[in-house]
């Protein structure tokens, strides 16, 4: 106990793009589960399913600043399933936060952050044909903590 309390805990981080996925972290200490704030809606428009993300909000300050973070900052990642039976998750797609902003050159994690910060809506759009009765959406932010929904549609 006394070697870990020489070196502050460090919370580990979940990668914000693709490029960063083999990145080393260092684990110091520990932290509690808490699932992220989300606020989400589904749409249905002519042939299409949309799932607005509202909000999304990590119970976390920010560990070099000590500010909280902002609305969508701490989003990692977005997994669904399109057609969910109730039991098993199968994951059809996959949502990086960068992919979930407009696409600029090479970003680094502090860009897609700020980028991610002055977003009011994210929005997926999903093909109905492809979806089944239900759909499973995991939102995972960067502390690796996740929110799981499950949405029915009415075919």
């Amino acid at each position: 106990i006394r070697e870990l309390h020489k070196v502050q805990f460090k919370k580990f981080r979940q990668p914000q793009s693709k490029r960063n996925v083999n990145d080393l972290e260092d684990a110091i200490g520990f932290h509690f589960i808490r699932q992220p704030d989300v606020e989400t809606k589904i749409v249905k428009n002519n042939g299409s399913v949309e799932i607005h993300i509202k909000k999304f909000l990590s119970n976390y300050l920010e560990e070099e600043t000590g500010n909280e973070l902002n609305n969508f900052e701490s989003i990692a990642m977005v997994l669904i399933d399109k057609d969910y039976d109730g039991k098993a998750f199968v994951m059809d797609e996959f949502y990086f936060a960068e992919d979930l902003i407009e696409k600029k050159k090479e970003e680094t994690e502090e860009d897609i952050r700020k980028d991610l910060k002055y977003k009011k809506e994210i929005i997926i759009p999903l093909s109905v044909e492809e979806c089944g009765e239900k759909i499973m959406v995991v939102y995972i932010d960067i502390y690796g903590n996740e929110f799981k929904e499950v949405f029915t549609l009415r075919k």
